[in-house]
């Protein structure tokens, strides 16, 4: 693996600051999609140290390390580290990884078509993508470090990072920072904007996030790798936002059920207990985002099965839509006969 994470150290000398961020977030909807367990942000990131980033990749991809950079590096528009990357390779894994890497685009293609076929979940993404874009459009001349200061002094934000570092919280750039905000409050960013904009006295801001919230917000970047980027971003939040929709419809009694439920199918499945983390005042939002960041996508279909142990067929029903389309589930987690 020597050899390896000194080519990745090389290859990640040719990406520019914003783009080794970049490339952090696009890892972290790969290992989304793979139901794989997320990026930590524990530690800080080190501007420009590109040994942390090749570090990071041997670590969380191993063998696969150069096949997945590839990937990424697809999905940045990066196609000449691709050449470089495949032309370092030998033999038949170099004609593999070319393969897999070049396959992206027809993946990112049938993405979209899934999409077609998923309309409400297409309908929360977009949603998300013009909350994000709304923002980024507020913010672009702020100050990120002040901004990041009273952010982080809200008491409901404070609560929910001890469960876990879900965001970066050494991010110099306001895109990252927006990027976070809709990754942990989903559509409620604006309205959390707003309230650190006035604790800011930034009322200029405020009245402009109002104004420009009373619009339709369609419009979308030009910047391909930006709005790729955006994109997936606006993907993770809105599964969360349809896991938390429908972790809310349950009555208390029902969540501890619910709860109970998937702490046996998680179980059963050797899967990482997740339950053992969460902080005795842990709410719905909490668990939700606890389990994206530790399953990734099956977190709908983990879901789903607890629902269908409790006969909840209209919670089913309701993430039916997603499940039916999702990729990367191959386990088999019928587990209710089990259960009975």
């Amino acid at each position: 693996m020597a050899a390896v994470r000194e080519l990745l150290l090389e290859t990640f000398m040719n990406l520019s600051l914003e783009e080794q961020q970049d490339f952090r977030w696009f890892l972290q909807f790969t290992l989304f999609q793979r139901n794989l367990l997320h990026i930590s942000w524990e530690q800080p990131w080190q501007a420009g140290d590109v040994s942390q980033l090749a570090e990071l990749m041997v670590e969380m991809c191993g063998q696969q390390s150069l096949e997945v950079t590839m990937e990424l590096f697809m999905d940045m528009g990066r196609t000449d580290l691709v050449q470089r990357l495949s032309g370092t390779s030998s033999g038949p894994k170099a004609a593999g990884s070319s393969a897999e890497a070049s396959a992206v685009n027809t993946t990112e293609g049938e993405e979209h078509s899934v999409d077609e076929h998923r309309p409400a979940l297409t309908q929360k993404v977009e949603a998300m993508v013009s909350v994000i874009e709304l923002l980024l459009e507020t913010l672009k001349d702020l100050s990120v470090g002040m901004f990041m200061d009273v952010l982080l002094s809200q008491p409901y934000l404070h609560r929910r990072l001890l469960i876990g570092p879900v965001i970066p919280l050494h991010t110099s750039d306001i895109k990252h920072t927006v990027l976070s905000m809709v990754l942990i409050f989903g559509q409620q960013s604006v309205e959390m904007t707003t309230k650190v904009l006035k604790q800011m006295r930034r009322t200029d801001l405020v009245k402009r996030l109002s104004d420009s919230s009373l619009e339709a917000n369609k419009t979308h970047s030009a910047d391909e790798r930006r709005s790729a980027l955006i994109h997936r971003v606006a993907t993770m939040a809105a599964v969360k936002q349809l896991l938390l929709e429908t972790h809310k419809v349950l009555h208390d009694w029902e969540y501890k059920i619910f709860r109970r439920f998937l702490q046996l199918i998680v179980s059963r499945m050797h899967l990482p207990n997740i339950f053992g983390m969460l902080i005795d005042r842990a709410d719905r939002a909490d668990t939700v985002d606890l389990m994206v960041q530790t399953y990734g996508q099956l977190s709908v279909e983990l879901t789903r099965e607890a629902f269908m142990v409790m006969n909840r067929t209209d919670l089913v029903q309701r993430l039916s839509e997603f499940s039916s389309g999702s990729k990367g589930t191959k386990r088999n987690i019928s587990l209710k006969n089990s259960m009975k």
